[in-house]
């Protein structure tokens, strides 16, 4: 399936772009559906909890649930708050009281309103709550998933956010083998057709990437997520105006090298007039 997905895809550039020159020679877009995206993405790029709703902005966005985990996290005494088992604790209470069902493509102002979450806005949950408590993390990007690394109490912790009952590993020996379930390798993928962040985890993947990217980033992986499902979809000029917002937040080799991709399908290239 994903070698026809290339070979289709292959055709589809090649014919498109032999003939996008004659029939578009002068493409205007509108970058922003709203104001509120626009304001989110542009006026809060030092706040990550807000940078995040840029993606589909909910206007009557309810943050109960969120405020009762930060509320129940606040409530722990400051001598309790340098214990080992912080981080277990903040892994379950999220389980518990936000996170409800996994759904590819969530956005992160669905999982705060909703609980309905995918790896990269579970991720995000739990990078904010990591921030509040100032336990040293990092994000990791690999081919179709983020999870988060990090060390606290001189013990490695690694938080997957899909895995409700075993996302919290604690331990060198444990994260060692969490990590070694990724096969990483250092060759680039040629494939034209774009792989989508957001999975379950799954162990025993092919992986050609492996960064350790922040919370700008991952908003940035949102819009690239987004991107590929509009691809999919056939909404080809709306997949690459949510790649220039995924490139303005996060101008990684995989998110250009897509966004060249739809220019060249959609024969653009410089001549583009971005609305914003």
């Amino acid at each position: 399936m994903k070698k026809l997905s290339t070979i289709l895809l292959s055709l589809l550039l090649v014919s498109f772009s032999a003939s996008s020159q004659d029939k578009i020679d002068h493409l205007i877009l509108p970058v922003f559906d709203n104001t509120s995206e626009r304001e989110l993405l542009f006026n809060h790029q030092d706040n990550p909890f807000l940078l995040l709703q840029s993606l589909y902005p909910n206007e009557k966005l309810s943050l109960t649930n969120w405020n009762q985990v930060v509320s129940d996290l606040d409530r722990i005494p400051k001598r309790k708050r340098k214990s080992i088992k912080i981080p277990p604790g903040i892994f379950f209470l999220v389980q518990q009281k936000l996170l409800k069902e996994y759904q590819k493509n969530a956005n992160f102002s669905k999982t705060i309103d909703q609980g309905i979450y995918d790896c990269v806005t579970g991720t995000a949950v739990y990078a904010l709550l990591l921030n509040r408590f100032d336990i040293s993390y990092q994000i990791i990007e690999t081919k179709e998933h983020v999870f988060i690394q990090g060390i606290f109490k001189k013990t490695p912790f690694i938080i997957e956010s899909t895995f409700a009952d075993e996302g919290m590993v604690l331990g060198e020996q444990e994260t060692r083998g969490f990590l070694n379930s990724f096969i990483i390798q250092s060759s680039k993928s040629a494939n034209l057709k774009p792989v989508e962040v957001g999975s379950f985890f799954s162990k025993n993947e092919s992986n050609t990437l492996f960064e350790k990217i922040g919370l700008r980033e991952l908003a940035g992986l949102q819009y690239y997520n987004d991107a590929v499902k509009k691809f999919d979809e056939q909404k080809y000029k709306a997949a690459y105006v949510q790649l220039l917002k995924a490139e303005y937040l996060y101008p990684s080799e995989r998110i250009i090298d897509f966004k060249g991709k739809m220019e060249m399908l959609l024969g653009v290239v410089s001549r583009t007039d971005i609305n914003y």
